[in-house]
């Protein structure tokens, strides 16, 4: 598997919850439910690049590209953030069942621990999409201690096993800004953290024709590929999704899953238990 690490800064807000309301949640709050349709909005200027820089960690758990090949075929990945949500994320799977392609899908915990949003995480899982943790609200998380992501990493893990009775392996932060109590984190969980490296701004709506060639555009074997079912925009990836299918088949590419998700044992089960106590 190739590995690449960058810094990587966005423009950030915080939704739903703030930093400091995220920093003291314990494990109990993944009784508080969200609906599934209070989605963070999220509008083309949050996710625009900052000129400074942060000091972020090259850990070796964070994944930019996937592997190459599968088999032998040039790979690709196509991953979707910021669900479940009932007007957007069922429209991305029957799009993608339709064009016999899986897909990995970065769920925000809150959404998830809903009952639409568990219904339709498990909808997801039992089509064989692989589940991973999106944080529980979508806040910024680069300046945030390691005790406080693995809380919300805790949180976000109830959330994804009460739906599919396994555990995720693999984090994305909110507009891909982390620091070392990211990579720390993850790092103790044994969990991945993936960015992308194919962005086709998908958030600023260009219409489905728009979208899938602008993915098209920038197709390379490994790459992992950042569209959004949540947050309004997942009809329209929905719609861009079978030219997109097509035009990566006549390419020669297979497409390809992230995260296998595991079965819970006693030694995971533990590891949350301790990360919900604390840290530093």
């Amino acid at each position: 598997m190739t590995f690449r690490c960058r810094n990587r800064v966005r423009r950030t807000f915080t939704v739903l919850l703030t930093g400091a309301t995220i920093a003291a949640l314990t494990p109990s709050v993944a009784g508080n439910a969200v609906a599934a349709d209070q989605t963070p909005r999220i509008t083309a200027s949050d996710y625009a690049p900052q000129l400074a820089a942060e000091s972020t960690s090259r850990a070796g758990n964070v994944m930019y590209s996937g592997p190459k090949t599968i088999n032998g075929r040039k790979a690709i990945y196509l991953t979707f953030d910021d669900g479940p949500v009932t007007r957007g994320t069922p429209e991305v799977l029957a799009a993608l069942q339709a064009n016999r392609v899986t897909a990995t899908f970065f769920v925000v915990g809150g959404l998830a621990n809903s009952r639409a949003g568990t219904n339709i995480v498990k909808r997801l899982h039992g089509a064989g999409m692989p589940i991973a943790m999106h944080s529980w609200s979508h806040p910024v998380m680069s300046g945030w201690s390691t005790a406080a992501v693995q809380r919300d990493l805790t949180v976000t893990t109830k959330a994804i096993r009460r739906a599919t009775g396994e555990i995720p392996t693999c984090f994305r932060p909110p507009y891909g800004a982390y620091g070392r109590g990211v990579t720390n984190a993850a790092a103790a969980r044994n969990v991945s953290v993936v960015m992308w490296d194919v962005d086709p701004r998908d958030w600023t709506d260009p219409g489905p024709s728009a979208l899938a060639s602008r993915v098209i555009s920038k197709l390379h074997p490994g790459a992992i590929i950042l569209m959004h079912d949540g947050a309004g925009h997942g009809r329209q990836a929905a719609a861009a999704l079978p030219r997109i299918v097509r035009a990566a088949r006549a390419k020669g590419y297979v497409f390809g899953t992230l995260c296998p998700m595991r079965r819970p044992t006693r030694s995971t089960s533990a590891i949350a238990t301790s990360a919900a106590g604390g840290g530093s």
